[in-house]
């Protein structure tokens, strides 16, 4: 997540791109902790792909019998995220992958240089 996050402040969208391929194709599907979420919110902003992402990794594969303990200690700007996630999970069918998350959903645009 710190790279990611220092490849957003040196303005790389190609390795936060390279970070979000690594985080889908990992052999092991990624699943961020409470604690994980709060530092991607510490040091992201409002919108940050890498907030988007991490929240569709939680919501779509956190333990189900831990999921509303684990969620209840989380900040107010991360539950709403949590639901309006969990919303649009449940209104579209596209999701239908299961716990498979798509990489071009959090690409960071790399278009032309300065």
């Amino acid at each position: 997540m710190n790279l990611w996050i220092l490849a957003e402040i040196a303005i790389i969208p190609r390795l936060q791109n390279q970070i979000v391929r690594a985080l889908c194709d990992y052999p092991i599907e990624w699943c961020p902790s409470p604690k994980t979420l709060l530092m991607i919110y510490e040091r992201t902003s409002s919108g940050s792909p890498l907030r988007k992402i991490a929240i569709k990794a939680y919501v779509l594969r956190s333990p189900a019998n831990k999921f509303q303990m684990m969620t209840t200690e989380l900040p107010e700007a991360i539950k709403f995220d949590i639901a309006i996630c969990l919303k649009l999970s449940l209104d579209s069918r596209r999701d239908c992958h299961g716990t498979r998350i798509l990489p071009r959903e959090f690409y960071v645009p790399e278009g032309g240089g300065l």
